[in-house]
């Protein structure tokens, strides 16, 4: 399976390009990775994780049906989790330091030493 942000190469138009996948959605149990080149275009390739088969999707009214699909469900999603991901260690700092605070502030301070708790309690 292609991840996002890999890359690999592709002939287009007798051309060897090298693409980025940018994103991916399963529609149908059909696996399609959009890509882009370095020039900013994007294509769209049906890929068999199985047979180890991509191939790239031809068909104008397909691409416009698909892209519009991508645009509309599946583009920023990955995005969002990676900020989720990149906030998590922060966001558990922020709860641990909220839950010290709450903690110092409704606890009383008590003002004596072990010796004192030894004495009282007739040991020294």
């Amino acid at each position: 399976m292609y991840s996002v942000g890999e890359n690999f190469q592709y002939i287009i138009d007798n051309q060897k390009l090298i693409l980025t996948v940018v994103g991916d959605m399963i529609i149908k149990n059909l696996e399609y990775l959009i890509v882009e080149n370095n020039c900013k275009e994007r294509f769209i390739f049906l890929y068999n994780d199985e047979k180890e088969i991509i191939e790239i999707i031809k068909d104008d009214a397909l691409l416009k049906n698909l892209f519009e699909i991508w645009n509309s469900e599946f583009l920023g999603i990955k995005e969002e989790l990676n900020l989720w991901e990149e906030d998590e260690d922060n966001l558990e700092d922020n709860y641990l330091d909220s839950k010290i605070e709450s903690i110092n502030e409704n606890s009383e301070v008590y003002d004596f030493s072990i010796d004192d708790l030894l004495i009282n309690k007739g040991e020294i």
